[in-house]
């Protein structure tokens, strides 16, 4: 029973919270689109980053940071479930494809906890090697619950 209530409390809190930024946003406070908006970006960027990080450790503790355990990711490439799905996904990105780098590619668009983030890939050469759009679900709590990846034509 205590963690019902434990629970109550924190879905409460949580509601609580979405009412300020709905207030903040009636009353045209900027500042709360900006946080949404550029909390997102920072996710955003520190996901691609992970995706790019040739070192596991390293990878991991961007991923722990921003990413739930339960994270989910489609592309045509792949059906992940879970980190202990993702980081081995990860490594074979590096194994197979070393030294690709991939960016954002503008702003994001950001609607309710979903985020539209275009980005691309380059190889070690600088060169395009593909590109795309991802779309991100963050929870409650600003952290990463799924990402879908659409890839594009190359450029």
């Amino acid at each position: 029973m205590a963690v019902l209530a434990g629970n109550v409390g924190v879905d409460r809190r949580r509601h609580e919270e979405r009412e300020q930024r709905a207030d903040r946003h009636a009353e045209g406070d900027d500042d709360a689109n900006g946080e949404a908006r550029g909390g997102a970006s920072e996710a955003v960027d520190s996901w691609f980053a992970a995706w790019s990080e040739p070192d596991a450790a390293a990878r991991q503790s961007v991923l722990d940071r921003i990413a739930s355990h339960d994270v989910r990711f489609r592309d045509q490439f792949s059906l992940i479930d879970g980190m202990a799905d993702l980081r081995p996904h990860l490594a074979a990105v590096h194994k197979f494809m070393p030294g690709m780098r991939i960016t954002r590619d503008g702003d994001v668009r950001h609607c309710q906890g979903t985020v539209l983030a275009d980005w691309v890939a380059r190889g070690t050469d600088g060169q395009e090697r593909g590109r795309g759009t991802n779309v991100f679900v963050f929870g409650p709590t600003g952290d990463i619950r799924s990402v879908a990846g659409f890839w594009g034509p190359a450029a």
